[in-house]
């Protein structure tokens, strides 16, 4: 806690300086492939050390605290009372440097240097899709929550430094899906001439409703979108549907295939209101083997406990384009956007196996290029596979080219959606 205030007191004597935590001991971490240790690396220069579990901490690091973790343990690591004991004492202790990390990471979103364009995610699997399909922005992870003490801390802060350290460049910030109001105004007092977007690619929550109903009420120039065409009609938001770069596409594109389909992907959100996904493709899965015998050799899919276990972006993009057929299901609900794999399929030309009902109000939707699982005669399905669906117009592909968002040839506005 005392490192914590020191930190804040440094922040508030020099603002715009960059800073870094220097520890003169030992910092382990947990995990390499969590935020924590992600975001810790921009903000901590010594090397941060692997440890698989609580035992290999031993008990004289934790109890003369010479040692400090990226963040605490998780529950999966805890195996035993001696676990817990250790992780109850890295608390007590406060060897945790998760608190300074997330104090960095929003100090960096204030205050450092940035590009023209920058765009703000806070999950790393959307950082990952952003940074590949829109190369004209600068791709920045944050964290998703923030303690309300850190926003208050730096909310006050800007309204007293904005008239001295005021960035009067322009160029665009886009915000997905924040988890506070103060976010954005604590950024607008300190660069009033950025043209500020909020975009959601989750189902709004009464949370995400709240935050639109203050930005308007305060912050009316703020831009808000949403990739729910449902959400955009009952909250009059900005329609704008997932996007991709067609260069990045183009160089995917080969003349073989090495499966039917491949669909990895978590089997259900936690707020699902939906069939579970794994029982959806039983369903495919049964049909494809009525149709053709040999399929289950060209079937790969799997469901995902865990983002952890979520392999790369451009690595799955590389192996989807592999196959001869997309499958697009609904995570939470059917009103939900559609996901990256179906504008994956538009620029590919691919047909495309949904449960998504509401696609065909899309611009794109064809019969012959879109099979909706639920709605359309499954005695159909073998014509469907067996013929080539219609090439897409390019005034419509245009509206899925993220290479264009946010720019002056960008299309939303211009085309009906």
């Amino acid at each position: 806690m005392i490192a914590v205030f020191n930190l804040l007191v440094k922040i508030i004597k020099q603002p715009q300086k960059p800073f870094f935590i220097s520890k003169s001991r030992k910092i382990y971490t947990f995990s390499t492939n969590n935020i924590q240790y992600r975001l810790s690396k921009n903000f901590i220069k010594q090397n941060i050390t692997l440890v698989n579990n609580l035992s290999d901490i031993s008990w004289n690091e934790i109890l003369f605290r010479k040692i400090f973790v990226t963040a605490p343990p998780k529950k999966d690591l805890i195996k035993s009372v001696p676990d817990r004991l250790k992780k109850f004492l890295i608390h007590c202790l406060f060897l945790s440097v998760n608190a300074e990390i997330k104090i960095l990471n929003f100090h960096s979103i204030l205050f450092q240097k940035k590009s023209e364009n920058t765009l703000y995610t806070h999950s790393f699997h959307c950082f990952e899709i952003y940074r590949t399909h829109l190369k004209h922005f600068n791709i920045k992870e944050t964290f998703k929550n923030y303690k309300q003490y850190i926003l208050l801390f730096f909310y006050i802060l800007s309204k007293f430094l904005k008239d001295k350290h005021i960035d009067h460049n322009g160029g665009i910030a886009v915000f997905i899906n924040p988890s506070s109001p103060y976010i954005i105004y604590s950024f607008l007092n300190l660069h009033p001439n950025k043209r500020i977007i909020v975009r959601y690619h989750d189902m709004l929550t009464k949370k995400d409703i709240k935050t639109i109903l203050s930005l308007r009420k305060r912050k009316p120039q703020v831009e808000i979108e949403t990739y729910s065409r449902k959400d955009a009609l009952d909250y009059s938001l900005k329609y704008r549907p997932n996007g991709v770069d067609p260069t990045f596409m183009k160089s995917l594109n080969k003349d073989f295939r090495t499966a039917i389909y491949r669909f990895y992907g978590a089997s259900g959100g936690s707020r699902s209101l939906i069939q579970n996904r794994t029982e959806i493709l039983h369903q495919i899965n049964e049909k494809l083997f009525q149709i053709y015998p040999l399929a289950p050799s060209w079937i790969d899919y799997k469901t995902i406990a865990s983002v952890d276990h979520f392999i790369p972006y451009a690595v799955f993009a590389q192996q989807s384009a592999l196959c001869e057929i997309y499958v697009d299901l609904a995570r939470t609900q059917i009103f939900e956007g559609f996901s990256f794999r179906i504008v994956e399929a538009l620029f590919l030309n691919r047909k495309i196996l949904s449960n998504r009902t509401n696609i065909t109000n899309e611009a794109f939707y064809h019969p012959s290029r879109v099979f909706i699982l639920g709605k359309d005669n499954p005695e159909k399905l073998k014509y469907f596979l067996e013929n080539d669906p219609p090439s897409i117009p390019k005034n419509i592909l245009k509206i899925y080219d993220s290479s264009l968002w946010w720019t002056d040839k960008d299309p939303l506005g211009q085309a009906k959606l």
